[in-house]
């Protein structure tokens, strides 16, 4: 009966009020290292932590003094699929440590070693999963980019929600999934998808080395038997769906011509069917060079694309084309006149 006493005595003790125990002690001095990072007045112009920028200041300081500098991220779940998400940025032409992906799992290896637990790292991993959260949401909606700073004619000022920026994020945080969050605020435009498509298809082209670049000459067009055909010929296998097989790879059939004609298209130049110098420079550019620009112009997406109504008449300045499109088809198409560098088209959108 003696031998047992010290043992209850203990666990009565443990079990007292006011005692506090390892796990509070951790989530305390995380939450006092978030309070020292952020509770500053005035709010820092810059922060940096264990050599990461945070960038989201406008929105970190409020959004955790507004749950008394608690963390944010405590479910491993959750963290699991932000961090999906940042990784599927890839496919949609972003750099998904430009959202601290590479940091984030370093310091997930760091800050909750089993032997010692580091609640400096942990307080800086959560302020790090939450500004890539603020970011993830801001460039899937607004674009990475400001589109002023390109085109200051551009009026593409967008807002997220009518609710204050804070509170949205807020709001976005607490919600049931947050796969489900982010992908509300994605495009899901079908030009959209198809540049996506597009990326997809041009870096397994840049994988498997690229195309081969087509020798300078004479211009090449029906019927013509010349070595540098066959060159054209690869080359357009590999982006017109050009069938590889050939009687005579030299000679230039109306296959080649068709194919010859929708790459002119869909560059801009003048459909003739004839491999002159304008086309054979744009042939080749290198297949680099052309997911950069598919890139580009998934940040344009971004910038326009999310509300657009089902009917609208785009411009194509850069290829001298303009589109009527309906339901997400185009159902009429023309060649269109734009300016001249002193006296440049505008860049606009309105109703």
């Amino acid at each position: 009966m003696s031998r047992s006493m010290p043992v209850i005595l203990l666990i009565c003790a443990l079990l007292m009020p006011g005692v506090t125990c390892p796990a509070q002690t951790f989530d305390d001095m995380v939450t006092g290292t978030i309070r020292d990072k952020l509770g500053e007045t005035p709010v820092p112009i810059e922060l940096h932590m264990d050599g990461c920028r945070v960038s989201s200041l406008s929105v970190m300081p409020e959004l955790y003094a507004r749950r008394d500098y608690r963390p944010i991220w405590v479910d491993e779940g959750t963290i699991e699929h932000l961090c999906f998400a940042i990784e599927e940025t890839y496919h949609e032409g972003l750099d998904p440590d430009d959202y601290h992906l590479g940091d984030i799992r370093r310091l997930q290896g760091l800050a909750h070693r089993e032997s010692a637990p580091d609640p400096r790292l942990a307080a800086y991993l959560d302020m790090l999963l939450t500004d890539a959260f603020v970011r993830l949401i801001y460039h899937s909606f607004c674009g990475k980019e400001d589109p002023f700073a390109h085109h200051p004619q551009w009026n593409l000022a967008r807002k997220i929600d009518d609710t204050e920026p804070v509170v949205f994020i807020e709001n976005a945080i607490a919600s049931s999934s947050i796969a489900e969050t982010i992908s509300a605020v994605k495009i899901r435009h079908p030009y959209y998808e198809s540049l996506k498509k597009a990326l997809a298809e041009y870096r397994a082209l840049r994988a498997s080395g690229g195309w081969e670049t087509v020798p300078e000459g004479q211009p090449l067009k029906k019927g013509m038997i010349d070595p540098r055909v066959a060159s054209v010929r690869r080359r357009l296998v590999m982006t017109e769906r050009l069938p590889d097989a050939a009687v005579d790879p030299m000679t230039f059939d109306g296959a080649l011509e068709q194919a010859v004609i929708g790459f002119q298209r869909r560059h801009g130049l003048k459909p003739d069917g004839v491999v002159g110098k304008g086309t054979l420079l744009a042939l080749n550019v290198p297949v680099g060079d052309r997911i950069d620009q598919i890139r580009v112009n998934l940040e344009r997406a971004r910038w326009m694309l999310h509300d657009l109504e089902e009917r609208f008449v785009l411009v194509d300045i850069a290829g001298f084309r303009v589109f009527y499109s309906r339901d997400s088809k185009v159902i009429w198409s023309s060649r269109a006149q734009v300016g001249q560098p002193y006296r440049d088209t505008p860049v606009f959108r309105s109703s």
